[in-house]
């Protein structure tokens, strides 16, 4: 199945997810991805255990001069920060926002970091972006570790796809109500 066939199938569910109405709504959806990626994780870790006694004994050297694109690499993980203000405003509580927001950023930044960190401790330096593409080249000779990665990958995937109507509800919420104005008053029906 290529690219294009999957694209092309998952396209009709993108879009129903992106008519979920509010954030209340998409909560289920939130869950399922954190599920998913959770999920991910524990394949990971169950493949980490299965080669751990192949892992390169040698340290990994820190190359000082690559730290700037790593900084842009970290930054860019933390995509979902367009939606701190609709979160805020859809809280019941917003004094606690501040609290809610920092704790949330602290656990991210400590899942990011020691997942990143175990799987160099466990398979040395990873030359791709992603750690599952790593790994799918890496091991694509050995097929009973190669079905483990793809159950990963394809959570990880869902998981993606399941964030994309939290990462689409800041865009609705500006532009829809402008939208709506302009559809109704050409004269069509409500």
């Amino acid at each position: 199945l290529s690219h294009v066939g999957v694209m092309t199938t998952a396209l009709p569910f993108i879009m129903g997810l992106s008519f979920i109405p509010d954030l209340d709504a998409l909560t289920p959806v939130m869950v399922a991805g954190t599920v998913l990626l959770f999920s991910a994780f524990g394949v990971l870790g169950y493949v980490i255990g299965l080669l751990w006694g192949e892992r390169p004994m040698e340290p990994v050297e820190v190359e000082w001069k690559s730290a700037p694109l790593a900084l842009c690499a970290i930054l860019y993980s933390y995509e979902g920060i367009c939606l701190i203000l609709p979160i805020e405003s859809a809280m019941k509580e917003p004094k606690k926002f501040k609290k809610t927001f920092l704790g949330a950023m602290a656990c991210v930044a400590l899942i990011l970091a020691g997942v990143a960190n175990i799987c160099v401790i466990a398979f040395g330096e990873v030359t791709n972006g992603s750690v599952t593409a790593f790994l799918l080249e890496k091991y694509q000779d050995d097929k009973a570790t190669l079905v483990f990665l793809m159950i990963a990958n394809t959570a990880v995937s869902l998981s993606v796809l399941f964030t994309y109507p939290i990462q689409l509800f800041p865009v609705i919420e500006l532009v829809g109500p402008k939208a709506m104005a302009w559809w109704y008053g050409r004269g069509n029906e409500p």
